[in-house]
């Protein structure tokens, strides 16, 4: 699919993304309203960089009861890492966030992390993003979009 008007958008993510690998994590924040193209952009930022880094992608549900932690277990699926494990088993939330930010330093590859709809996010993913994000600057490069 081909974007139209998007070359600035794709301009600033690119520039976050340099960032990163120069190993200062980031968080970028990607809004607008339904249907606006938001996860068109993402994958096609994501496409383009795919190469340099790697990818995992989550995503919050509309649902009336929000899954806890619903983008982190559609991430564990695409780790080879208990994290799935301990997310069924019911672990805690900090638990989970130390998980995701050992497997950030360990990586030697810059991680693309895509959360969708947060807006739907429950209260645990909340948790784990904010922990996230007050240390990726500690981790090798990251970042959550």
């Amino acid at each position: 699919m081909e974007l139209i008007e998007r070359e600035q958008q794709l301009k600033k993510l690119s520039d976050v993304w340099s960032q990163v690998r120069a190993r200062k994590g980031c968080i970028a924040l990607v809004t607008g309203e339904a249907g606006i193209g938001k996860t068109s952009l993402i994958e096609r930022f994501v496409s383009e960089q795919r190469r340099s880094g790697s990818v995992l992608w989550g995503a919050c549900d509309d649902m009336f009861s929000p899954r806890p932690l619903g983008p982190f277990l559609d991430i564990a699926l695409q780790l080879p890492s208990d994290l799935l494990q301990q997310i069924q088993s019911g672990a805690d939330r900090l638990t989970i966030s130390t998980q995701l930010f050992i497997h950030l330093q360990k990586n030697p590859t810059p991680v693309i992390f895509v959360l969708e709809d947060l807006h739907w996010a429950d209260e645990a993913t909340l948790d784990v993003i904010k922990f996230l994000g007050r240390r990726i600057q500690l981790s090798s490069p990251s970042k959550v979009l």
